[in-house]
Parts: C-alpha cells; structure tokens; sequence
C-alpha cells in the first residue's frame, strides 16, 4: 500500500478485516461485528482494492485466506493492539474495566501453574483475556517487537537487545513415577537407572541436564516412550512402571491427582532458573506492566514451595529443553 492509499483508507476496515480473517465467515463477521452483511461484504470490497488482493476467497461454504490474508491474520491483530494501547496509554489502567487479550509466551511445562495465573487475572480482570503461546525459536525477538506481550524461560544467551528481564526464581529436579511404583521402595542410583524412562522430547536432539549429569555421575538411563508434551505425561505414569525426570514445576498441581509420587535425583544436577522476559519500549505500559506483576507474583510464589534450595546445588544457566 502506498501513502496515497493509507491517507485514503478508513482505519475501521482494519478492525473488519481482522474480524474477517478470524470467522473466515461473512455472516459470522457481520454477527460479531453488530452489521449486516451487506456492510461487510462492502468493506472486503474496499480492502480487496485497496491492499490490491482477494485476503479472502470463497472455499466451498467457507472463505480461505490468500497468502498475504494469512500474514494479516497474524499481524494485524498485533497492529491493531498497538495502535489501541498508543491512543489510550495516557488513560490509567484500570483492570476491572480491561478487555485486552495478554499474550505470554511460555515453556510446555508451565500449563500447570496456568490455572493459578487465569485466577489470578480474573480476580480483578474479569474481562481480561490470556493467550498461552509457544516459545519460537526467536523468542527474544518476538518479545521486542510486541508479538509476546512476556516471555517466561530459563535464561537466555546472547544479546537480548531491548529487552529487559527478571529472575523468578528455581526449580529442582524431581523424578516422578506411579504411588507404588516399585523403584521407590528401595530408592537409590541405581533404581534410577535400572527402569525405563519416559521422555519429553521437546529439544534439538541433543544430551539435555539430565543425561549430562547422569553420564558425570556415571549412571546412564533406558528411554521406554517419548512424547512430545509435558500434559501427556501424568497419565502415562499412573498406568506404567516409567520414570520422568523433570523440573518440579513441571508437575505442578497434579502429581497427587493421578496418584503419583516424587523423589529427589539420586546424583548431582543444577536446578532450574526461571526468568521473565518483556520488551523495554512496551512493556512498562500499564496493562502490560499490571500484566507481569501477576505472572512474576503467580510463578514466584510456586517456586518458593520448591526446596531447590535445600537439596540441589546452586543454580546456574540452563538449557531451555529438558530431555
């Protein structure tokens, strides 16, 4: 689009063809919208001869995205939150009244303490929406440039440019199985090694701290399954004799709902820092900085129950993926 063209588009097609992009429905557009559909088929006119592109073309009882809809669906909804937050930022920010959506981006394996956050939030945000996001490989950048609103991961290496960051605290490393799993009963380095393991393959392949400190331990472990997510794990230990050896946090709040129990390593290994990441232009707006107040308060206080302190050594950095 030239300059021509955006001094002559109306700013409020942006909020149609956004509302579009996510029905993928004239009719279901229309009804979220409050217009009819005669209105919203005029708008997707003009935005089609505006951005010189179909954005949206007929696909059996469906619509379907071009190219250039798809990266709108994924950008726009971004721009059009910027944009809001610029024109109200000198408004106070008042949580009861908030209908923005947060985005966090964060490990699979912190959708246990997800429930406690969404409490959290809707306690004095009720209106407030959170999106719980994947880590992208260009975490950092994403933070930056306004695509997470926070980031939560170990810490990170390299130059985080405008980003700034906080420590939230650790967690140890536990090793979780079945309440009468028979490892348990005599519980050593040995009974570690000596039954077969579940896996979280969620890395680049690579040894993670687990293998690394075992292998200086000299211990060495058998991998009986490997799934892709921490939320698929619960279940699975309840009805086999697998072992998982994960940070603490991992499991939280539901370890003694599936009748599982935990035990400390048998062998030295770091615990796991935790850090917040948010952008350094954005992220002290009022809504985003009420935002981390409640995810730092909510993920603190979890790790405090974690003695990481009292039975693991000293945290030190740490990789990301826990295999």
């Amino acid at each position: 689009m030239n300059s021509l063209h955006l001094r002559e588009l109306d700013l409020n097609l942006l909020v149609v063809l956004d509302v579009l992009l996510h029905e993928r429905s004239v009719t279901r557009a229309a009804q979220r919208l409050g217009r009819t559909q005669s209105a919203v088929s005029h708008a997707l006119n003009r935005l089609r001869e505006a951005l010189a592109d179909e954005l949206l073309v007929r696909d059996g009882h469906h619509m379907r995205p071009t190219a250039r809809g798809e990266s709108l669906a994924e950008t726009l909804p971004r721009a059009l939150d910027l944009l809001r937050r610029t024109l109200t930022d000198s408004e106070p920010f008042v949580p009861a009244t908030c209908e923005r959506t947060f985005r966090l981006a964060a490990p699979d394996f912190l959708g246990g303490v997800l429930p406690d956050l969404l409490a959290e939030v809707a306690a004095a945000a009720p209106r407030a929406r959170v999106e719980l996001l994947a880590v992208s490989a260009g975490a950092l950048r994403d933070v930056a440039e306004g695509r997470y609103d926070l980031l939560v991961a170990p810490p990170l290496p390299g130059d985080r440019g405008p980003v700034q960051h906080e420590l939230l605290g650790v967690s140890a490393w536990r090793v979780f199985g079945r309440r009468d799993h028979p490892a348990f009963s005599r519980w050593s380095a040995e009974a570690w090694a000596g039954w077969p393991h579940l896996q979280i393959r969620t890395g680049s392949g690579e040894p993670g701290p687990i293998d690394r400190a075992a292998t200086a331990a000299g211990l060495s472990r058998t991998i009986g399954a490997v799934v892709s997510q921490f939320a698929m794990a619960p279940a699975i230990l309840a009805r086999t004799d697998l072992l998982l050896t994960v940070p603490r946090v991992a499991l939280h709040g539901v370890v003694a709902p599936h009748g599982l129990e935990e035990r400390l390593v048998p062998f030295d290994v770091p615990a796991m820092p935790l850090a917040l990441y948010w952008s350094a232009v954005i992220g002290g707006e009022g809504a985003v900085a009420w935002f981390r107040r409640r995810v730092a308060h909510v993920l603190q206080r979890t790790l405090e129950r974690d003695p990481a302190a009292v039975d693991t050594p000293s945290p030190r950095a740490s990789s990301l993926w826990f295999r």
